[in-house]
């Protein structure tokens, strides 16, 4: 089999074995449900092709557990609306193939977070990825063990996290306004117990006060209806404001959806700005200028980290960089 200068993958070795992917896959974390033959036959391709299997797949081995468990916090209409938690699953999924595990999906409100299986202990996985869980709220959960247990966003102590470096994004967000020559910019943020929201919160007021120029921040869910309401009321209070800086694309568009209800015209009027570089930036009229948010990047390396086995309290912070459109210029 020719491979070139690429790394061979579980499906070339099942190529050449004459096996099926997930026997492959089965073979790398030590799955005893492999007869000793086929096995015999998966290790010799494997050999014979020079594969490695990612560490995390590697650490399975001698494990009885083969299935990541992603617990989201949030509502059934905004986990099916926002395009955040599509782009989410889809880097878990990329992930867990590579490392050869599955993947177990629940998502629960805050109210019930205790009683979800890969928290209380009730059933065994090979890694947990926590997903929008505050601070407060994780504190109250006994964890059965944090060095296999990732946080998108920071919450527990002991718990590992990885986030997009939100105060850069913001600062870059609200230098790129104040350049544009605006010099009243309010902030439409997400919630106030949320890490990632308080984070570009930070980010933009710093830069403000730097400038000697004041803030203006109102919080709000991360919803379009909850950031349209949270604008009306920021705009009823500063009717002067000459930009808005958003904490998320699909935040962003509810905003657009005020300021057009107002006559207000974007960016002639008011310069928008959104953050996470999302399907929304690019749909809204005029294009939104936005902060990129590598999502898929993140959700895989925190999947992969959660089986690898993290430093407890470890931060992940990933880059980010600004995208202009017309919704600012």
């Amino acid at each position: 089999m020719e491979l070139g200068d690429r790394r061979p993958t579980l499906e070339d070795v099942a190529q050449l074995a004459r096996v099926s992917r997930s026997t492959v896959s089965r073979v790398v974390t030590g799955s005893p449900r492999v007869s000793p033959h086929v096995r015999a036959r998966v290790e010799r391709a494997a050999g014979d092709l020079g594969y490695l299997p990612h560490a995390a797949a590697r650490a399975l081995a001698g494990r009885r557990d083969d299935t990541v468990a992603v617990v989201v916090v949030a509502g059934e209409r905004e986990f099916a609306e926002d395009p955040y938690y599509g782009r989410l699953v889809s880097g878990v999924v990329d992930a867990a193939q590579e490392a050869g595990v599955r993947v177990r999906i629940q998502r629960t409100d805050e109210a019930y977070l205790a009683d979800v299986p890969a928290l209380s202990g009730s059933a065994r996985f090979a890694g947990t990825v926590l997903v929008n869980v505050p601070h407060q709220l994780a504190g109250e959960v006994t964890f059965r063990d944090p060095r296999h247990m990732v946080s998108l966003g920071r919450s527990a102590d002991p718990i590992a996290y990885a986030n997009p470096d939100n105060v850069a994004g913001a600062r870059t967000a609200t230098t790129h306004l104040l350049a544009a020559g605006r010099s009243r910019i309010g902030m439409v943020a997400g919630p106030s117990d949320n890490s990632c929201s308080t984070g570009r919160a930070l980010g933009y007021q710093s830069v403000l006060t730097a400038a000697g120029l004041r803030p203006y921040v109102v919080f709000a869910d991360f919803t379009a209806p909850g950031a349209a309401a949270a604008a009306e009321g920021l705009l009823h209070a500063r009717p002067d404001l000459d930009a808005l800086f958003v904490a998320s694309d699909l935040m962003a568009a509810g905003v657009l959806q005020t300021l057009a209800a107002r006559g207000i015209r974007v960016p002639d009027d008011v310069a928008v700005v959104g953050f996470d570089d999302s399907v929304p930036a690019r749909c809204t009229a005029p294009a939104l200028t936005t902060v990129t948010h590598p999502v898929e990047q993140i959700a895989a390396w925190a999947t992969l980290t959660s089986v690898s086995g993290a430093q407890p309290g470890s931060a992940r912070i990933f880059p980010t960089a600004l995208v202009v459109r017309g919704s600012s210029t």
